[in-house]
């Protein structure tokens, strides 16, 4: 909870979110199958850093 209090993962590029931090996600189980991308809670969008 610290890094995303920090903004450690990033923050939502959308302006109407401002500057909302975002977490990380995975697309799948698998591991190396696919990169890590940024989820924000408020537009509810999926982005790529």
């Amino acid at each position: 909870m610290d890094k995303y209090k920090t903004h450690e993962f990033g923050r939502c590029p959308r302006v109407y979110c401002y500057g909302q931090p975002c977490l990380p996600v995975g697309e799948s189980d698998i591991p190396r199958s696919s990169t890590v991308k940024i989820y924000c809670p408020t537009c509810e969008d999926i982005y790529s850093p």
